[in-house]
């Protein structure tokens, strides 16, 4: 099944550069669960890809692909940043460079904008961001949100195996804008959340009035966020959420995984989260957008995930678990979801693998500055650990 979905995809890469009339990005394509009953998604957060060229994050992510063999990949924001938003022409390139390892292997891809991604001032603002990335071979980008055009906001079914016309999980992409007026970082607003009750609502309904299970792919992580920090007996103006005081110390016995630098949620909520806890139908949301955090929180019954960053010398990271994250799930377990960190180090240290070649460049010295750099985030990296078991 997969490489019949592969070949699908090269043709109508094929007949786009022919010219045969196939719009870019393909609506039509079907996300559908493998032979093996499994449906893998790669997640790329916090590329960063900026007005040159950067050949490790380029091989890193070509390497991610051929790896994991992913049914879908999935750009969670901050795809394109600071020089490459200038103007369209900068825009448009930096978007064919950083898509180019997706489009190589005819993967259909989805994504959502984060707060850089929003840098771009063209004419036509976000409306001509979109039309960009739908031009691109593969992508799956729509804003279904009517009453917010050109956001990043939609969903995609996951169909059965073997041609099922039947809908087992359900992908929801939410775009959490970039900045809000009142400070600090902008939140899902009351127009999307009523989108989406609308929307799952109505999969439900096509489901027998069973929630479709699903996992939500957004930037910014959401402010619920903090219930997972300890309470703090001090309140000031920014460390109080829901009334309650909060420290920047994470409670471990609500999260695992590693948590590097206190997550930025919004300050605000309209009930996004609430929202999702009522429809019942995401039981996992991913979030990008703190580089070095790679943790997961536990909170009314949804896991809150937040992966690391990928783009690789542009952006502040944590090389120890720097890379990407696969993502997989099970037609028999459609509820559930298993996850495999996918680092630079891991696909590194194989034979084939050139990921040294494009960051050394020919200088030594660069090597002695990575392996500088990985060793001591290693070790901050085992203590997060440590404090899990412990």
């Amino acid at each position: 099944m997969k490489h019949c979905k592969k070949l699908l995809a090269g043709l109508i890469a094929f007949a786009l550069l022919c010219g045969m009339g196939i719009p870019a990005g393909a609506k039509e394509t079907k996300l559908q669960y493998g032979s093996d009953g499994a449906f893998r998604i790669l997640v790329f957060t916090d590329t960063h890809q900026q007005k040159e060229d950067q050949p490790v994050t380029y091989t890193f992510m070509d390497e991610a692909i051929v790896f994991t063999q992913p049914d879908l990949v999935v750009l969670n924001g901050d795809i394109v940043v600071g020089s490459a938003t200038e103007n369209a022409e900068t825009m448009r390139s930096a978007i064919k460079r950083i898509s180019a390892p997706i489009v190589k292997h005819g993967v259909p891809f989805a994504l959502v904008y984060g707060n850089h991604d929003y840098e771009y001032k063209g004419k036509a603002g976000r409306k001509e961001l979109m039309k960009m990335w739908q031009s691109i071979p593969g992508s799956l980008i729509r804003d279904d949100d009517p009453k917010n055009p050109g956001q990043s906001s939609y969903n995609l079914p996951v169909y059965g195996g073997k041609n099922s016309s039947k809908v087992i999980s359900n992908l929801w992409f939410f775009d959490s804008g970039d900045y809000a007026e009142v400070g600090g970082y902008d939140w899902v607003r009351k127009e999307q959340i009523d989108w989406y009750v609308s929307a799952s609502q109505k999969l439900r309904r096509q489901n027998g009035g069973v929630p479709v299970p699903a996992v939500a792919f957004q930037h910014i992580i959401v402010p619920e966020i903090y219930d997972c920090f300890l309470k703090s007996p001090v309140a000031t103006d920014s460390n109080v959420y829901k009334g309650i005081a909060r420290l920047p110390i994470p409670d471990y016995r609500k999260m695992t995984g590693a948590m590097l630098e206190p997550p930025c949620p919004p300050y605000y909520t309209d009930g996004q989260f609430d929202a999702w806890v009522e429809q019942g139908d995401i039981f996992a949301a991913v979030f990008g957008h703190d580089h070095v955090n790679d943790f997961i929180a536990r909170i009314d019954g949804i896991e809150l995930r937040q992966v690391p960053d990928a783009g690789y010398g542009v952006a502040y990271g944590a090389d120890a678990n720097r890379g990407a994250t696969l993502i997989t799930l099970t037609e028999s377990r459609p509820c559930g979801y298993d996850v495999q960190p996918i680092t630079y180090r891991q696909l590194a240290a194989r034979p084939e693998s050139n990921i040294g070649n494009a960051h050394v460049s020919g200088e030594a010295w660069q090597w002695l500055l990575f392996g500088a750099e990985v060793w001591l985030q290693s070790i901050i990296f085992a203590g997060q650990l440590a404090r899990n078991i412990f």
